[in-house]
């Protein structure tokens, strides 16, 4: 437990804040904590509470301060403790203090999941207190992985096979093409900015008639 006693920084308030990430249901996110305006602040305390329905915290990742450790823990009440010091009393940085990795549960509908700070304590190297400025809370978003479609599928004079591909906006998807349903070989992978993307396939003229499907990349 940090001193009771409460001081003003010199230079404003420190403010902390969560940010807003998005994620894969079934996969896991990285929520930065970033510090800004720390003058004087040598150790930091504060909870993160988050939706244990559907996210699942793993162990805080401390940011590039050799001088410093963190520490954390998830507590009774859907929260998880973050604790960061120095053994050497050295001031924290601004910054991104720390990473919170989430897993997010394969069941996961698409939402905004508020990540709340609460029970934020700023000392300085004596223990003493620091009022705190302003704190802002963070999310996960929530998305889900639209199932691979292919659609539109033209065929060239030249024997260019065209077709266009839908998924999730951000996924790559690798094309593979058969001839008898048993040997998929790839023949192209392709990241999607949007929903869609126009695919074409110039070895198709190599054969009679081809057989097209979509993997998502893992």
């Amino acid at each position: 437990m940090f001193g009771a006693a409460l001081l003003a920084p010199a230079f404003g308030a420190p403010a902390l804040g969560v940010a807003t990430q998005g994620g894969l249901a079934g996969g896991s996110v990285g929520v930065p904590v970033v510090l800004t305006g720390a003058s004087g602040a040598t150790a930091l305390q504060f909870d993160v509470a988050y939706d244990a329905t559907v996210l699942i915290p793993n162990s805080a990742i401390l940011g590039a301060f050799p001088a410093h450790l963190a520490v954390s823990s998830p507590q009774t009440n859907n929260t998880i403790r973050i604790v960061l010091y120095s053994p050497s009393n050295s001031p924290l940085p601004d910054g991104t203090l720390v990473t919170i990795p989430f897993a997010i549960s394969s069941s996961a509908k698409v939402a905004s999941l508020r990540l709340s700070l609460k029970n934020v304590i700023i000392a300085d190297f004596q223990g003493n207190q620091i009022a705190t400025g302003q704190l802002t809370d963070g999310a996960v978003n929530v998305v889900t992985v639209a199932a691979a479609r292919l659609s539109s599928i033209t065929r060239a004079i030249n024997g260019d096979v065209t077709f266009q591909l839908f998924g999730t906006a951000g996924q790559s998807y690798i094309i593979q093409a058969s001839r008898d349903f048993i040997l998929w070989p790839p023949i192209s992978t392709n990241a999607l900015l949007n929903s869609s993307i126009q695919v074409t396939d110039p070895s198709a003229k190599g054969f009679p008639f081809r057989f097209y499907r979509a993997v998502q990349v893992p």
